[in-house]
């Protein structure tokens, strides 16, 4: 695909995400995050799992990615917990085997960290996949902020055999130290939404000012410093 139509995809989940309220935009007042960070968005891709047109048009924007890029995976791995049902969804829709990676092994049982197999038995009649070697994974976030989530995951499945050269992401703020973080790990980011596509389709909206606009593009420039900048003491 063209940039052109990688930007018109990018603003389509954008605007996706924006009408059912995934992803809210406002400069004043702002949001407060658990850190205690002011910010003007807040994003629970979690809620379009009360969504089903529109978690069926993220699966097959992923399944669309994965074909352009020109990648085949043997195996999905979702990211606990929201990038569990995107990568479930996205499973199904390619046939393929599914694991999920928990933030932590469990402190019981077998004290699993990735949940299901990443060599699968094959079914009767049918060819194992893969057929030898270490399986290809391509690890499924909700959304990419630090990165930290997204390749503790890829950690725990290169832990267990798996090789992951790809992670796949509903939205990114590409910060910074996300973009530097994937390339130490020799991951490649593919995202759907980035943080201007966000942007730009609030501001045609009428969601956002012009004035605000440039407020909300600032705040990834430094995220810390920003209520500052802008004169913004309140949140929630």
């Amino acid at each position: 695909m063209t940039s052109a139509g990688q930007h018109g995809r990018g603003e389509a989940v954008a605007a996706l995400l924006l009408n059912v309220g995934a992803v809210t935009i406002r400069v004043n007042p702002p949001f407060r995050y658990r850190s205690g960070m002011l910010s003007p968005v807040y994003t629970d891709n979690r809620l379009l799992c009360s969504y089903p047109p529109e978690r069926r048009l993220i699966t097959g924007y992923f399944a669309e990615l994965l074909r352009e890029q020109g990648i085949a995976p043997d195996v999905l791995a979702g990211v606990s917990t929201a990038g569990i049902p995107h990568a479930a969804w996205l499973a199904e829709r390619l046939d393929l085997p599914m694991v999920y990676v928990r933030g932590e092994a469990k402190d019981h049982g077998k004290g699993k960290r990735v949940e299901g197999s990443l060599t699968p038995r094959p079914a009767p009649g049918r060819a194992p996949s893969p057929p030898s070697g270490r399986p290809e994974v391509v690890v499924v976030e909700d959304l990419v902020t630090t990165g930290g989530g997204a390749l503790d995951a890829v950690a725990g499945v290169r832990e267990e055999g798996g090789q992951v050269t790809h992670c796949l992401a509903i939205c990114t703020y590409g910060f910074p130290q996300a973009i530097a973080a994937f390339g130490a790990a020799h991951v490649t980011l593919l995202a759907l939404c980035r943080y201007d596509d966000l942007a730009a389709v609030a501001l045609r909206q009428r969601l956002l000012s012009t004035t605000e606009l440039d407020a909300v593009l600032d705040w990834r420039a430094d995220p810390p410093g920003w209520a500052a900048r802008h004169g913004l003491d309140a949140g929630e």
